[in-house]
């Protein structure tokens, strides 16, 4: 192969077998400099911003607050955790708040019991949450159906209306 400035062997040199060691490799440096949006300071940068507005909502400072409370009272030995779920009697439990105003006053309950207390009930619609009128997306997330029929009898509305 020839350029204007003669073959590869002779640049390479007359008796220099040619290899890919010949070319310049960028240094991972180089590229984490290039890609700056993804640097290891960005994300951490982005994580505090997240959290220092987290922190300053009056709701979720509260709760927070109340969270660290239980776990002190539970390393002094004020507040004693519960042996088994108070819904199922499993053994493995966490302590769940009604009110974050009172700290100290949990409810023991086990993950799934825990997750099921907080789960929606109805859409932002109000439509009822059930087993035959949820759709469960690949990646695990729950779609209201009349919603999602909702949206497409919009759009193939807006669609006819464009037509004509």
């Amino acid at each position: 192969m020839r350029n204007s400035q003669g073959s590869i062997q002779e640049l390479a040199g007359a008796g220099s077998p040619i290899t890919m060691s010949h070319r310049p490799t960028p240094s991972v440096s180089s590229y984490m400099k290039s890609c700056g949006d993804f640097t290891k300071e960005t994300k951490q940068e982005r994580m505090r911003g997240y959290l220092r507005k987290y922190h300053q909502n009056p709701a979720n400072r509260r709760k927070h607050e109340a969270h660290g409370i239980v776990h002190e009272a539970l390393k002094s030995g004020r507040l004693i955790r519960a042996d088994a779920c108070e819904k199922c009697g499993h053994p493995t439990v966490e302590a769940h708040h009604e009110n974050y105003s009172k700290p100290l006053k949990v409810n023991w309950l086990c993950r799934k019991c825990h997750k099921a207390l907080h789960r929606k009930t109805h859409c932002l619609r109000g439509h009822p949450l059930t087993p035959d009128t949820v759709y469960m997306r690949p990646n695990g997330e729950r779609i209201c159906s009349q919603c999602a029929i909702d949206r497409v009898q919009t759009y193939r509305d807006a669609k006819k209306k464009d037509r004509a």
